[in-house]
């Protein structure tokens, strides 16, 4: 196959789609993530999403309603656990992302789609998508933007300046777990997809390079973007060149076109 058709294939054009949506969508969650400092969260969210998958796969019932419940359990802990006395909120991240890896592995050893499924998990699988599939990732990239449209001021406030938020009538409590509440789902929805380490490098990689630069809120979001599309861009079209491993592909460039940007981009 020459380069022409590379560039032309149905299979390269759905994995570029899917690299813009799931970037695009998981990066704008990303910019408060970052400024929340619960970069280890969402790390332990994915990993908990990945253990509902394969829970799911091993008691023969739906993966994504297995997926959804236990994933949603998580947020309501991360977003309303208060008692730090004995466990803060670090030791809490850490215990479950142990537990959620280990419990991950000992059901694939038990089963006979273990090494398939844990590099899907971990990588996501772009061929294994179907149309539906498509159009679930779809519809989770316009609730991830009307989120972010719809609630962006209230929570770079919350995040920024809690106690003048509070003073000001916002509802930390609520808009955190909301907020949990959307990156648990978009992880949920884009896991087959992408994987869990390609959305966690989306909520991380770009808003970290991008804050370094950015003055103000619109280049934040603007920059964080920049490097993530660009990113998914490069990153899937090598892909798909070289025949190596998408997410990892992607992952690479987000921390070169980080890099470069941070070194050639002004203030």
């Amino acid at each position: 196959m020459n380069l022409i058709e590379v560039l032309t294939s149905q299979v390269l054009i759905k994995s570029l789609l899917v690299s813009f949506l799931s970037s695009s969508a998981i990066t704008l969650l990303g910019i408060f993530v970052v400024l929340k400092k619960s970069i280890f969260i969402t790390l332990a969210i994915s990993e908990v999403a990945g253990l509902g998958l394969i829970l799911g796969l091993y008691l023969g019932i739906n993966p994504y309603g297995s997926m959804i419940l236990i994933t949603f359990f998580i947020v309501i802990l991360f977003s309303f656990y208060k008692n730090k006395k004995y466990f803060s909120e670090d030791k809490i991240v850490a215990i479950i992302y142990a537990l959620s890896f280990c419990l991950s592995i000992i059901l694939l050893s038990k089963t006979t789609f273990s090494q398939t499924h844990i590099i899907d998990s971990l990588v996501g699988n772009v061929l294994a998508i179907s149309n539906i599939e498509l159009i679930l990732d779809f519809v989770c990239f316009l609730i991830c933007v009307l989120f972010f449209i719809l609630f962006h001021k209230q929570l770079f406030f919350i995040y920024s300046d809690p106690e003048t938020s509070c003073v000001f009538g916002l509802n930390y409590n609520f808009l955190n777990f909301l907020f949990f509440l959307v990156v648990g789902f978009s992880i949920v929805c884009f896991l087959k997809s992408i994987g869990i380490i390609l959305s966690f490098s989306y909520l991380s990689i770009p808003c970290s390079f991008a804050i370094i630069k950015a003055k103000k809120i619109s280049d934040l979001i603007s920059k964080s973007l920049i490097i993530s599309l660009s990113s998914s861009f490069f990153g899937t079209i090598t892909s798909f060149i070289f025949d190596i491993p998408l997410a990892a592909t992607i992952v690479i460039y987000l921390g070169i076109f980080g890099v470069l940007f941070t070194i050639f981009i002004r203030s």
